[in-house]
């Protein structure tokens, strides 16, 4: 299926509306449709601002998902018992 201009300057309006509105409903739907999109491509062109600040926003997601993950990990609540407390004089 071929989709025209028209309608992927239609997917980035609704896309901007979501991001500015935050509207966090619509969200999961948004990011899946964009997915789509980025899977049926297998190169493309970016001017290089576009490129660098995606460089920037991707490093950004993933230094928060592996901050979540890290977090998520019962061992990073608690420190080793051989590294003790930081600050306990010990």
């Amino acid at each position: 299926m071929k989709w025209t201009e028209q309608e992927l300057s239609h997917l980035v309006v609704l896309a901007d509306m979501v991001r500015n509105s935050r509207k966090t409903a619509v969200m999961e739907d948004m990011v899946e449709c964009l997915l789509y999109v980025a899977k049926a491509v297998r190169e493309v062109e970016l001017p290089v601002p576009v490129g660098e600040r995606m460089g920037l926003l991707i490093g950004r997601i993933e230094d928060r998902l592996r901050l979540e993950n890290d977090l998520s990990r019962p061992e990073a609540l608690w420190p080793r018992a051989n590294e003790g407390l930081s600050g306990s004089g010990s």
